[in-house]
């Protein structure tokens, strides 16, 4: 038997019922299930925005995301999630997001400012989302006019909490019947 503690040392992919689980030894493993683990991301596309080396990706892939479209503005952790998902077409490499219109199914974003991009219309487009703001990289006017824009938006919203150095707002639409 393999103990935990060995399996935690291990970074890489491990192919069960010919679909690819990854797991990471990464210490943001906790906040990722609890800041992300709140969506069903079964059959769908997240829009990954501020994806790191990949680690947030092989979350939503763990959880039965159909794919992820994945954004990474410094080139060299970009580089490690271009190789971290090479052999795995789920997985979309894009590099820096400037505010481009980006379609999917789910939103994360968490990437140290580059919030200042999102608009109402580009969030309106997403029927759930995860969205971590950092004041400290925004400044208070324009995170307090982010946090009101979300709010604009309308949906059902989880909450709002401080964790880890970032305020998380989790949403959800509102469904119409």
């Amino acid at each position: 038997m393999v103990s935990k503690k060995a399996i935690a040392l291990v970074t890489g992919a491990l192919a069960v019922g010919g679909a690819a689980v990854y797991f990471s030894h990464n210490p943001f493993s906790p906040y990722f299930s609890y800041s992300y683990g709140r969506i069903d991301y079964r059959g769908k596309t997240v829009v990954d925005i501020g994806a790191f080396d990949g680690d947030s990706a092989s979350f939503f892939l763990n959880r039965g995301a159909t794919s992820v479209i994945a954004f990474e503005s410094d080139q060299r952790i970009n580089a490690k999630l271009i190789e971290k998902f090479k052999d795995d077409r789920r997985v979309v490499a894009m590099g820096s997001w400037n505010g481009q219109p980006i379609y999917g199914d789910v939103l994360k974003m968490d990437c140290e400012g580059c919030e200042v991009n999102l608009t109402q219309s580009l969030l309106a487009q997403y029927p759930e989302y995860v969205i971590g703001l950092h004041p400290d990289a925004l400044g208070p006017q324009r995170y307090e006019s982010i946090v009101k824009m979300i709010a604009a938006t309308g949906g059902d919203y989880w909450g709002m909490e401080y964790f880890w150095s970032r305020e998380m707002i989790f949403g959800k639409k509102l469904r119409t019947i």
